[in-house]
């Protein structure tokens, strides 16, 4: 369930949502941006991103965290987000969760032996902004890049 009790993002006060986590969340102001980092509970990955949300979110008790995050001053953590149907479907409102190598290879490492396929090779994988930036150069090899900057120039019509 959301609730925009003052029409924030919709002229809908409530609307029902996909049921697949047990959270309401209700808009509200102030919207919060800050920088976390923490664990996630499953893999024991270390993990850092930021929040981004306008709101309070509200979840069932009894539902396992998706992390623990680290508290202002370091020494506690609270549980954040939900997991569900042993890790195969969760919530949260970190952002940048994917950007983490440990937690990335985990995460595909689990899907590919969901489909009986073996784990990536171990390797010292690049960064992802490195990986990246590997992919941009090839797409410039391989397109006229004058052609899409005239294009990108001339605008969507």
């Amino acid at each position: 369930m959301i609730r925009d009790p003052d029409c924030v993002e919709s002229d809908r006060c409530e609307i029902d949502g996909l049921a697949l986590l047990p959270v309401e969340t209700t808009f509200a102001f102030p919207k919060i941006v800050q920088p976390i980092s923490g664990r996630h509970v499953e893999s024991g990955a270390v993990v850092t991103g930021y929040h981004v949300r306008m709101g309070r979110t509200s979840v069932d008790k009894h539902v396992q965290p998706f992390l623990e995050i680290m508290t202002d001053n370091l020494s506690n953590t609270r549980d954040e987000g939900v997991s569900l149907q042993g890790g195969r479907v969760f919530g949260t409102y970190l952002h940048g969760l994917f950007d983490q190598a440990e937690f990335r290879r985990w995460w595909l490492n689990r899907l590919r032996a969901s489909k009986g396929w073996g784990a990536l090779p171990e390797t010292q994988a690049a960064s992802l902004d490195a990986r990246l930036d590997r992919l941009a150069d090839m797409v410039e090899r391989h397109l006229s890049m004058p052609l899409v900057d005239r294009l990108v120039e001339a605008g969507m019509r």
